[in-house]
């Protein structure tokens, strides 16, 4: 049975989650020097913190994805700025760390960042703001990091290619999109240009190449 659950999860998602038990993390403690925080602390009142603080950070290979698969993939792409404050919690139906947690799919901590929509280049609707998560950020004194999700900082403008598809949080908070393909799917405006880690071109060559995929 757990062959054919992850047989209906996305690519991304399903190596996320195979990475997070993969990764020989249980039981040890990242020193918080060594830990880049993705996001800002949580706005939460913090509840009592049940055992030592966690310091995680967590890697996963992905399925390396082109333009026109993530344009394929996501239900929406917008041009926009990501803006402030996030919000960071963990995927709990009080958004606190249970007692005991071992992180994995049903223990993890996520940040919901506002998105003013510029405009839509895939899936037009009427939203002047979207609420994007990130698998990661920091919950009181815990902080989870996942190395190859997108980081959306405030003020930064960007193309986003977002999926509804969230296996892992999506029955918390409000309605939210995922980033498709992790940090494949976020491309950093710079004058003229659009940049990820591993792709670069013109911001009118991807909106061109977004466009050609919806025919």
């Amino acid at each position: 049975m757990m062959y054919q659950l992850l047989r209906k999860l996305t690519p991304v998602i399903v190596l996320v989650i195979l990475g997070i038990f993969a990764i020989r993390f249980a039981g040890s403690v990242i020193p918080t020097d060594t830990i880049s925080v993705v996001n800002t602390p949580t706005t939460l009142a913090v509840q009592p913190i049940p055992s030592e603080p966690i310091n995680v950070r967590i890697s996963a290979s992905l399925v390396a994805m082109t333009p026109q698969q993530l344009a394929k993939s996501a239900d929406i792409v917008i041009q926009g700025v990501a803006r402030g404050p996030a919000h960071s919690q963990w995927n709990t139906p009080k958004g606190f760390r249970q007692p005991n947690v071992e992180i994995g799919s049903n223990n993890l901590i996520y940040t919901d960042t506002p998105v003013e929509v510029n405009r839509y280049l895939k899936g037009a609707q009427s939203s002047k703001v979207l609420t994007v998560r990130t698998l990661g950020g920091q919950v009181g004194a815990d902080r989870v990091r996942f190395s190859e999700e997108a980081e959306l900082q405030p003020g930064q403008p960007v193309v986003l290619f977002l999926t509804q598809n969230d296996v892992m949080t999506g029955k918390y908070g409000p309605v939210h999109y995922m980033v498709a393909g992790a940090g494949q799917g976020k491309y950093v405006i710079e004058g003229t240009q659009a940049k990820t880690p591993s792709d670069e071109r013109s911001l009118a060559a991807l909106t061109a190449l977004i466009a050609a995929s919806q025919h």
